[in-house]
C-alpha cells in the first residue's frame, strides 16, 4: 500500500450555446457566447477569425455591423482560454443578407434659369446596393410648373413671379 495523489488536470472552456447563422446589412449583429470552464478559471475571449470590426468582451459578446462588402457567407472563429492555458474554439459561419440602402441623389450644384426659357437638368442617383440601378425622382417642394418628366430630367419654365431664388427639393427611392 502507498498514497497516491490524483491531480485534476485543466479542462479547457466549453462552449455551451449554438451560435446565430444569420446576420443583416447595416444592423448591429450580437451574440452572447455562453461558456463554462469547468475548473472555475476565468475565461479570456479572443477573435482569432472574422471580419474586420467584429469584437468580443470580457464577458464573450461578440458584436459586429456588417456593409454592403460583407454582404454573403462569412467564418468566424472565437477563441477561449482560461487562466491555466488550456483553450479552446467556436467556429461558425454567418450568412450576411442584403438591406436596401438609400439611394443618394447627386448633388445640383447652383445653377441659373432664365424666365420664360425651359430649363432642364438631368437628375442622376447612386446606391450602395449593386442591384439597384433604376431610380424613381420626385419633386417635393418647388413651383407648380416644375415637374420631373420620364427622362428623370427636372423641367421648368420659370416665370416672373418665379424670379429669385426659389428652393427646389427632389427626393430619390428605388
Amino acid at each position: 500500500y502507498f498514497p497516491l495523489r490524483v491531480r485534476a488536470g485543466n479542462s479547457p472552456p466549453r462552449i455551451t450555446s449554438t451560435a446565430p447563422t444569420v446576420a443583416s446589412e447595416d444592423v448591429e449583429f450580437v451574440y452572447a457566447v455562453d461558456a463554462v470552464d469547468d475548473d472555475g478559471d476565468t475565461i479570456l475571449w479572443s477573435i482569432d477569425s472574422g471580419p474586420e470590426g467584429m469584437t468580443v468582451d470580457s464577458l464573450g459578446v461578440v458584436r459586429w455591423t456588417a456593409s454592403q462588402a460583407d454582404v454573403g457567407s462569412t467564418a468566424i472563429v472565437i477563441g477561449l482560454n482560461d487562466a491555466g492555458g488550456a483553450g479552446n474554439t467556436h467556429s461558425f459561419s454567418l450568412s450576411v443578407s442584403n438591406t436596401n440602402d438609400v439611394p443618394v441623389a447627386a448633388t445640383l450644384a447652383d445653377t441659373s434659369a432664365t424666365e420664360d426659357l425651359t430649363f432642364l437638368r438631368a437628375l442622376s442617383a447612386v446606391d450602395e446596393d449593386p442591384s439597384d440601378s433604376v431610380f424613381t425622382f420626385s419633386l417635393t417642394t418647388g413651383p407648380d410648373s416644375a415637374s420631373i418628366d420620364a427622362q428623370n430630367r427636372l423641367v421648368w419654365t420659370p416665370l416672373q413671379a418665379d424670379v429669385g431664388a426659389p428652393v427646389l427639393t427632389v427626393r430619390v427611392s428605388d
